[in-house]
């Protein structure tokens, strides 16, 4: 009887353990092996205050969400789901999956002391799913990251138009955003913060699911309390006013402005621009301290420009005359996960250098400098190793020189 227990559970955990964790576990197979053998119920260290038990969410359409009862950090902890259907996901509390068929589903969570790997324990429970996600196929699931201050930046890990999704966060200290799947929040003390983001197809109002997880606020420095928003106000002839809503004086913050179309700007808390032509805009600001550049922060804003200047005033102009046009500079895609590819064409023969910058104006990388030939070229920049956030790409020739924004997630 004995030996057939083992068996059974061994099977089990070969079968819905990812293979990546198989190897750290077999010690633990091991270990039950020799205690079964001597005649003993396998367990882990009585010393070992780690409890597994989850709960979940029926969420509609497929999606569920499921959570631990206890917090634990992922920075201290292995956290492994299994979720049945041969899909697993790693290193949160709280996590949502979407089945894309009905029936049973065994879902596992396994929990190991990074620092003593013999405390581990282990939960599972079998759940039904009476409907499908059908043609719903929206995953809230989001990621973050932190300057080390207070400042954090959530962001879903896949991009959803505002024009098509309803997109609403709520940092658990009260506070919420709206409309955007890249978001800052600033807290006001340390602690854990329940963060959950739920998005909806406003043509499927039936079509939603949301996201959770916990957020460990580690040290408030109020010194770094920088909470970026961008105000927009047409004036008319493509002529634009934006404001940060707040008062960052450029002698101790450094205010960094893209427009969108291809112009960036280090200004103040104020700023005007024309716009040559029609078009949606993403309009970026980073405010970076001056006597502390570790703590910053950045906002993007979607404008739409139809109102341009008035050819009748200023007489029609020749798109191939603007050099923005010539170059034809672009990432894709924007934002992006791992790399992205720069292009851009040159008129002529010339020498080109296109470089990366973080949001510090601190070069990462150079993907070309030299001579080139006229025509399109096109270079990828990895990204596999850098920090999430806003980076610039700038395009210099020997007679212009063009930058613009991206945007990398995780």
């Amino acid at each position: 009887m004995t030996f057939y227990l083992f068996y059974s559970l061994s099977l089990h955990l070969i079968l819905f353990l990812p293979k990546k964790l198989l190897m750290k576990k077999l010690f633990i197979l091991i270990s039950w092996m020799i205690a079964f053998s001597a005649g003993l119920e396998a367990q882990p260290p009585t010393s070992c205050n780690i409890s597994a038990t989850f709960s979940y969410n029926d969420l509609g359409n497929g999606a569920y969400d499921f959570y631990t009862n206890y917090p634990f950090d992922p920075a201290l902890f292995d956290i492994s789901w299994s979720f049945g259907d041969g899909t697993f996901a790693y290193d949160s509390n709280w996590v949502n999956h979407v089945y894309s068929s009905a029936g049973y589903y065994n879902v596992n969570v396994q929990i190991q002391d990074l620092s003593d790997p013999s405390c581990w324990d282990y939960a599972e429970t079998l759940i039904y799913v009476y409907s499908s996600a059908g043609n719903c196929n929206i995953d809230a699931g989001f990621s973050y990251y932190t300057n080390g201050n207070n400042n954090f930046c959530f962001y879903t890990n896949y991009a959803f138009d505002p024009s098509l999704y309803s997109i609403n966060w709520s940092f658990g200290d009260g506070n919420y955003a709206y409309g955007s799947d890249w978001v800052n929040h600033v807290y006001s003390s340390s602690g854990y913060y329940y963060v959950n983001v739920q998005v909806q197809d406003l043509n499927d109002p039936n079509c939603w699911t949301y996201a959770e997880n916990w957020v460990y606020v580690d040290t408030v420095q109020t010194q770094c309390n920088i909470d970026p928003v961008i105000i927009g106000n047409e004036i008319g002839n493509g002529q634009w006013e934006f404001n940060t809503a707040s008062q960052y004086q450029p002698g101790d913050y450094n205010l960094t402005w893209t427009f969108g179309d291809g112009s960036t700007i280090t200004g103040n808390e104020m700023m005007n621009h024309t716009y040559s032509g029609p078009g949606d805009y993403t309009v970026c600001l980073i405010i970076t301290s001056l006597s502390d550049p570790s703590c910053f922060a950045s906002t993007c804003n979607t404008y739409s420009v139809t109102n341009t200047l008035n050819p009748e005033v200023t007489g029609i102009t020749d798109p191939a005359d603007n050099p923005e046009n010539k170059y034809e500079l672009i990432n894709m895609p924007n934002p992006f996960r791992d790399n992205t590819t720069i292009r851009f064409s040159i008129p002529e023969n010339n020498f080109v250098k296109l470089e990366v910058f973080n949001v510090l104006g601190e070069s990462v990388q150079i993907l070309v400098s030299g001579q080139l030939v006229e025509g399109e070229h096109s270079y990828r920049f990895d990204a596999e190793n850098n920090l999430p956030g806003t980076y610039f790409y700038r395009l210099t020739t020997n007679n212009y020189s063009v930058t613009k924004a991206m945007n990398l997630l995780r």
